[in-house]
Formats: C-alpha cells, structure tokens, sequence
C-alpha cells in the first residue's frame, strides 16, 4: 500500500491519507528513504541504489526462427565500454524460458534488462534515459543485432518501463545496522508490531523477497513475532559482512 500514514502504537491505530483504522501489526514494503519520512524513531538502513530498464517484445513468428530453446543469456561487464554502449544486461526468452507456461502459440516474446551499473557505477557511465519510451530503440538495436532474423521485422507488442532506484546495494556494515534495526523494532514502544518486506532489508534478489516474506506471514499466522529481519538478526558478524 503506497500511503503516508502516523503510527499510534498505544491504541494499534493507524491514520492512512485521512482516515484512521484499527490494527494489530503493520507489513511494510516501502524503501526505506519512504520509511523513515513518516517513521522518525526507527533507524533504517541505507543503501546506494540502482536503476534498470526493462523492455518486452513480441514477434509474430516462432522462437525457433529466433533463438535456441534456453533461458536467455547475460552479458558480461566488457572490457572495452564500446562493446555494449546500450548497457545491456541480458535478454530472457520468455517464449522458452518456462515451458508448457505460455500457450501463445507462433509468437516470439523477449524480454530485455539494460542500465544497472552501466548508469550508476561503471566507469565512463552511460547516461540514463529519461523515460521508458527511450529504451525500445535500443532494445530493438540490440537484438536484431544478435538476432539477424529479426531485422526487418516488426515487433506486434512493446512494453516498456524504467524502473528508478529499484535495486539496492548493500554496503559494508548493513548487517550490522539491520541487526539494530531488528532489536529497535522488538524493543519498546514498537514490540513487535511492525514487518518488513522487500529487497532493501532481506536480500536484493527476488528468490530472495520472497522467501524472506513467505518465512515472516508464516510466523505472524503461527502466533510468532517477526520483523522480516531475523536473518539478519541470528548471523553473527563472522557470518554475513
């Protein structure tokens, strides 16, 4: 839920935009930036954070005109910048990628990853589009590069997006500053009543997320506190940096 809301943690109560309801617990996805602007008395880690940029295609022709049954592939970080200046990251071929999923049939679905540290850490940096429109063309570029089948073809579907500051990196010392966070949490005025979800606490990866959620509802429907943090929490320093 995408809301500013005030914490009451005497009575459990709650005030969303402008109305008020009554509650036990609150799970929270938001970054932490957006958390700690309506949260003063936690401390939340902080990260330097990433964007990427996603675009999907479909061809109206079949995956064997384009591409070996398979995953997709990744491209490493070159050498020489000018072997990827797009900062292309990788391309999953949707259409093979989990067989028997999609029963779309004579169609060829793409998806490309681009920017990452491309627009943010490799040096020279390439600059970020300002939109996700700016993308396609150098999605196309690409795989028509790669996929010469495709060259004179037009795709019947484009989807783009730019994901801003989507992927967190943490830095030396976040275990340590997600361990205190865990025991803010359990400590009082909050006890307990409060979750938190998503790749800024339990891991960037998404097998990740949804692990760590899966473990915390788990506990929270069994009548057991959880912070979503307890990784975190029972690593020793010697065991996660």
């Amino acid at each position: 839920m995408w809301c500013f809301w005030r914490q009451n943690r005497a009575d459990g109560q709650l005030t969303l935009d402008s109305e008020t309801i009554s509650t036990s617990h609150v799970i929270s996805s938001l970054a932490p930036p957006n958390l700690a602007s309506i949260i003063s008395d936690l401390t939340f880690p902080t990260s330097p954070r990433t964007s990427v940029g996603v675009v999907s295609l479909v061809f109206p022709v079949p995956p064997f005109q384009i591409h070996p049954d398979g995953f997709g592939y990744l491209i490493p970080r070159p050498s020489d910048p000018s072997f990827n200046p797009s900062g292309i990251l990788g391309v999953v071929f949707d259409s093979t990628a989990l067989p028997g999923l999609d029963s779309i049939q004579g169609v060829t679905k793409l998806t490309i990853m681009m920017g990452g540290p491309y627009w943010s850490s490799y040096h020279p940096t390439i600059p970020r589009p300002a939109s996700g429109k700016d993308l396609v063309p150098l999605a196309l570029e690409h795989v028509r590069t790669v996929f010469p089948s495709i060259r004179d073809i037009e795709p019947a579907l484009v989807l783009s997006s730019l994901h801003k500051d989507c992927i967190p990196t943490y830095t030396t010392g976040h275990a340590a500053r997600t361990r205190s966070l865990h025991q803010e949490i359990v400590g009082s005025p909050w006890n307990g009543k409060l979750s938190l979800v998503g790749n800024a606490f339990a891991g960037v990866g998404v097998n990740d997320c949804v692990w760590s959620a899966e473990q915390m509802v788990e506990a929270l429907a069994n009548g057991r506190s959880a912070t979503g943090l307890e990784t975190w929490a029972t690593s020793t320093p010697e065991q996660i940096p």
